[in-house]
């Protein structure tokens, strides 16, 4: 768990008021300048102060954690339209999300990977500017593990093969999921330099980590479909609408008995976050790109479960720590739900549930 610079300086504060007046307050003592009535009234005086400082650093802290995502990643759907002029956005009614659709699998294709125990390796500029560029998660819990990366993929007649290697969820951290941050005196962004559009760089030639994400819609056995509402001190998409369960791909959760699966990675998400196994394996919806994440590959995944939302509600509020609630939606009134709420959803649970409405809805239209 990562502790927070502004934390030191807090306590550092505190300590130097109340050892200043201590000390002030003793002296006075000792050569009988003060009274017992002005000890106290000084004791007081030190109480208040260590209260207003505490009150100061605890609200300047909320409003650093509530805007900071809008200067890690940019929230201006226009801006990235006008940025990215060549890919057609995905959308939904008149709802459009910045991402870029590679796959709605309407024709069944399997996913498969072919995965390369290789390291990837950070750019040099990324190397040399690596602890500025993490000071825009400095108000963000954050860990470091072993991710899997997109490097490249084969769209084939019958399946989808991922050819991926190793990266870290630090590596994603200082690329994906800081492109707007002004890290730089000169104000230049991680975007304007490796994505300033009007394409998406390809998984090939991109620079950026591009870790896998994984999203899954799940349906409660009494109908319910299920997200999450997320916390504020995530590192990314703080106090946003999730899906069912989702996060990064990490290495050790795909390896079981020896074996490399993407599915392995899905059930470990949904038994860590649901404290439940999909009762068989996830239907496989379709993948694209985060276009605001500097096109972040996302797959996307349908699943019904056995138990009962209320099952599944009492074991999310025992195991999971990253949101505030769990949110269910009945079937009829899910499309309702998502334009309803369309801008409180994280681009990439908005994208999943597109993808879902579209395989399973009546519309057709993919992009816009």
């Amino acid at each position: 768990m990562k502790k927070h610079k502004s934390l030191f300086t807090l306590w550092h504060l505190l300590g130097v008021l109340v050892f200043g007046n201590l000390v002030f307050i003793i002296v006075g003592f000792y050569f009988e300048v003060f009274n017992m009535h002005d000890i106290y009234s000084w004791f007081m005086n030190v109480v208040i102060q260590a209260t207003i400082v505490f009150a100061v650093f605890e609200v300047r802290d909320h409003f650093r954690k509530q805007s900071e995502d809008s200067y890690k990643i940019t929230n201006s759907l226009h801006d990235l339209q006008r940025r990215y002029s060549e890919i057609e956005f995905l959308s939904h009614k008149d709802k459009v999300i910045p991402h870029q659709v590679l796959l709605l699998n309407t024709q069944k294709k399997k996913l498969e990977v072919d995965f390369e125990e290789k390291l990837f390796e950070l750019d040099a500029f990324f190397k040399m500017q690596f602890f500025e560029i993490m000071k825009a998660h400095r108000k963000a819990l954050v860990f470091n593990s072993y991710a899997v990366r997109l490097k490249h993929y084969d769209d084939l007649k019958s399946k989808v093969v991922l050819r991926c290697e190793k990266s870290t969820y630090f590596n994603h951290l200082v690329t994906n999921l800081a492109l707007d941050f002004g890290f730089h005196r000169s104000g230049f962004s991680i975007r304007e330099i490796f994505e300033p559009g009007p394409k998406l760089t390809p998984f090939e030639q991109s620079k950026l980590s591009n870790n896998l994400g994984l999203n899954m819609l799940i349906k409660s056995s009494d109908g319910y479909f299920l997200f999450q509402r997320k916390r504020q001190d995530v590192s990314i998409s703080k106090g946003k609408i999730t899906m069912s369960v989702g996060g990064a791909v990490l290495y050790e959760d795909c390896i079981r008995d020896g074996k490399f699966s993407f599915y392995h990675a899905v059930d470990h998400e949904c038994e860590e976050e649901l404290f439940h196994r999909p009762a068989k394996q996830p239907v496989f919806l379709g993948f694209g790109r985060e276009v605001d994440w500097g096109g972040k590959p996302q797959f996307y995944f349908y699943t019904q479960m056995k138990q009962s939302f209320a099952v599944l509600h009492e074991a999310f509020q025992r195991v999971n720590d990253e949101s505030l609630a769990l949110l269910s939606v009945e079937e009829s009134k899910l499309e309702a739900f998502f334009l309803e709420h369309f801008e409180e959803f994280e681009p990439s649970a908005a994208a999943c549930l597109v993808y879902y409405l579209k395989m399973y809805g009546k519309e057709k239209s993919v992009t816009r």
